[in-house]
């Protein structure tokens, strides 16, 4: 597969891994000319290729060999900083909590809602560590609300524990994350007893 041609330092990058090439391109498609864009067909390629250039990776959580999961872990164990948007074709569950993702996207992933989280990742990874923790904790406490799970996820010890967390979070940075970003949290926030959400 043959990538786009070399960004200037100022062009944030896009390293896409996934095994599907039709998929693949297709998200390439989706990205305007804006941004670099890398494709990896498998998770071991895209370990080989990432490097300190890479903004933002777009990660297929089904993979044969490396999993999405395992090639997100090793990424943060190697410490890259760039952010990390897991896509599959499944819901979320509660597993995902152990994962350190920015975001998380199902299947099937419309124009319009790739290109909104690419600019998201790439605007929230300019900002401190407090605000893009706080992004983070977010987006995965929302995903797990999308997620459709018949229980209530409020009795779930390790759903309060992202609560906890994101509370004392959002208690000590001195900059919040909604007015930052075109995602709501309105369904996370009202799960937080001394937040109203966002209007």
């Amino acid at each position: 597969m043959s990538d786009a041609t070399p960004a200037s330092v100022d062009t944030p990058t896009v390293q896409i891994v996934e095994d599907e090439s039709k998929i693949a391109e297709l998200y390439r498609m989706h990205l305007p000319d804006s941004y670099d864009v890398r494709v990896e067909a498998t998770g071991k390629a895209a370990l080989e290729r990432l490097d300190d250039a890479v903004d933002v990776l777009l990660v297929d959580r089904r993979m044969p060999g490396l999993s999405g999961d395992e090639f997100v872990r090793t990424v943060r164990e190697r410490g890259h900083d760039c952010a990390i948007a897991m896509v599959s074709a499944i819901d979320p569950d509660l597993d995902v909590v152990s994962t350190a993702f920015d975001a998380y996207l199902v299947k099937p992933l419309s124009g319009e809602r790739l290109r909104r989280m690419v600019e998201e990742l790439t605007t929230i990874r300019e900002h401190d560590d407090a605000v893009r923790d706080q992004y983070a904790l977010l987006q995965q406490l929302a995903t797990l609300k999308r997620s459709g799970s018949r229980r209530d996820l409020r009795t779930n010890e390790a759903y309060t524990e992202l609560l906890d967390d994101l509370r004392r979070r959002r208690a000590a940075a001195s900059t919040r994350v909604e007015p930052l970003v075109g995602s709501t949290f309105e369904s996370v926030l009202e799960d937080l007893p001394n937040e109203q959400p966002s209007s």
